[in-house]
């Protein structure tokens, strides 16, 4: 298969975000105390790296949530660090997040006619993550009845086929700024067991455009569902109420923006089913600090997509 990248770059700047201010570096083994530390482990026949955010008040011995979190096509974990400000709501609310590298730029989603470089060499992304769990488990303590994921662009169509794929590690998902793959082009979901998810997504989104698409060019051609068949789809799955109750949020910062909310309830397994429809806002991460605009669009500052997933996700358990 010809190596086409299908999807563009999320995000390709750097900075800090708002959690804690320790510098990178190689972490004592074990963890011994909180701070955002740059590790690696061995996983699928290569050498894959992640940051790692124990969050302000940890202790050896405790097991905490563990927040995954994955980064667009071509982009890193310090970027989505950056752009994310997961790090703040981590030492809030008392969860670890780690980041993962993409071994090849992008990660693997099995979307055999995606171009993707992950697929084309086969990496073992699902083997990571679960190879990563059971490493900060080990270093740090993981509370494996409350593993989450949560992903940008690529890193979001990655976390559509987790939640699907390894319904025995994650507990609770999120996507921002993606909407699903069509069926026919990929793997066909595990529906053992309801994963509530979490959507967002900007009504000026060129890339996961709301009405949905077909992607790709004179050799790859990929359907992208519209987001309303993204969110009915995956509420179908965790058997839901049919109808969401509907709520425009306040609206609190003069951006541009608006955030109207979707919740299915009624979910197999006391699963939740969430659609944050940001009307204005663009190919970018909801509540994000980081200055955006040109060929992304708009950030709403209107709600934090990072707080409102990991306040999702702790409501959840397994």
């Amino acid at each position: 298969m010809t190596r086409i990248a299908l999807l563009p770059l999320v995000v390709a700047v750097l900075g800090c975000d708002g959690g804690s201010g320790d510098p990178l570096g190689p972490p004592p083994n074990p963890v011994s105390g909180p701070g955002v530390y740059a590790r690696s482990l061995a996983s699928g026949g290569l050498q894959r790296s992640y940051l790692l955010h124990v969050p302000a008040g940890w202790s050896a011995g405790t097991d905490l949530p563990l927040v995954l979190a994955f980064h667009g096509i071509q982009s890193s974990p310090e970027n989505l660090r950056a752009v994310s400000g997961l790090g703040a709501v981590a030492d809030q609310l008392g969860v670890i997040v780690a980041y993962p590298a993409a071994a090849t730029g992008d990660w693997n989603t099995e979307c055999l006619e995606c171009g993707s470089n992950a697929v084309v060499d086969d990496v073992d992304d699902l083997g990571l993550v679960s190879d990563l769990v059971d490493q900060i488990d080990a270093d740090v303590g993981v509370d494996r009845r409350r593993v989450y994921a949560i992903g940008i662009s690529n890193g979001a169509l990655f976390v559509h086929y987790l939640a699907c794929a390894a319904q025995g590690t994650i507990t609770g998902a999120a996507s921002v700024a993606a909407t699903l793959i069509a069926a026919e082009h990929v793997p066909a979901c595990d529906d053992n067991r309801a994963v509530p998810f979490a959507f967002f997504l900007g009504s000026e989104d060129t890339f996961f455009p709301p009405a949905g698409k077909l992607a790709g060019n004179n050799l790859v051609h990929v359907r992208l569902l519209s987001i309303s068949e993204s969110v009915a789809a995956w509420a179908a799955r965790d058997g839901c109420d049919a109808a969401p109750a509907i709520t425009d949020l306040p609206d609190a910062e003069d951006d541009g923006t608006s955030v109207r909310r979707e919740r299915y309830s009624g979910c197999d397994g006391g699963a939740e089913v969430l659609y944050y429809a940001i009307e204005g806002g663009g190919h970018t991460w909801p509540g994000s600090s980081v200055p955006s605009g040109g060929i992304v669009g708009r950030t709403s500052r209107e709600i934090s997509a990072s707080d409102a997933s990991v306040r999702f996700f702790l409501e959840h358990i397994r």
